[in-house]
């Protein structure tokens, strides 16, 4: 609409989307749409970044999803019913409808189970957990302004007071909290804070996030010759 407006009255556009050009898969989301709809069972076929050539799925689609400008399809795998996602721009467009075998519907609640995530990584074995990070006061405001998850909150009172007393080298520093299930979305938006962000508990999670930590500093290492 503002394209339209603007080839109107021959001004600059004031309204930006973000978008990547010539992205793969767009083309797929309309035929996708009307199979999820009619809740069709598909064959298609599918390479993985590690794969080196596409592999037959059949499979139910049942959701899709975008992500930081990347189009994922949410379905299950006739062989073992396991959710499952899959890029659009790793999928073949010569889709197959299945009309001989019956569509299974899935038993999971995908909406709510994204209000559990970060971006689109489901992982089935893993636990929703109350994550502890303090954050400096050089960012405190942008992470207020613009949460990590839906559940963020931020530590006051008696709360925050207990873990300033447990973690004194963080004195002057916001304490904020989240209950989701980690992922590797997760962690990169952590890792995005740099070093103005720091999760304090639960230990499982802050291992991950110094493993990630080390395995940059020792990578700027090898430039640097240290």
């Amino acid at each position: 609409q503002d394209k339209l407006s603007i080839s109107k009255s021959n001004r600059k556009p004031i309204i930006h989307f973000d978008s990547m050009p010539n992205l793969k898969g767009l083309e797929l989301l309309n035929p996708l749409y009307n199979y999820i709809a009619n809740k069709q069972t598909l064959r298609i076929m599918y390479q993985s970044f590690n794969a080196k050539e596409a592999n037959e799925y059949i499979l139910y689609p049942y959701l899709l999803k975008e992500y930081r400008n990347r189009w994922f399809l949410f379905c299950s795998v006739k062989k073992d019913l396991v959710l499952y996602n899959f890029a659009l721009d790793r999928m073949e467009q010569d889709f197959e409808y299945l009309e001989e075998i019956p569509y299974v519907d899935t038993p999971v609640d995908l909406e709510a189970r994204f209000e559990e995530i970060v971006g689109v990584t489901l992982y089935e074995d893993k636990d929703v957990e109350c994550i502890y990070f303090a954050v400096s006061p050089a960012s405190v405001n942008y992470v207020r302004s613009k949460m990590i998850h839906r559940t963020q909150m931020e530590a006051e009172g008696d709360e925050l007071q207990e873990y300033l007393e447990k973690y004194p080298q963080f004195s002057g520093w916001a304490v904020f909290s989240i209950e989701c299930r980690p992922n590797p979305e997760l962690y990169s938006l952590l890792s995005s804070y740099g070093g103005n962000l720091v999760v304090l508990e639960p230990s499982v999670i802050r291992d991950e996030m110094v493993k990630r930590a080390c395995s940059i500093a020792e990578n700027y290492d090898l430039i640097l010759g240290v």
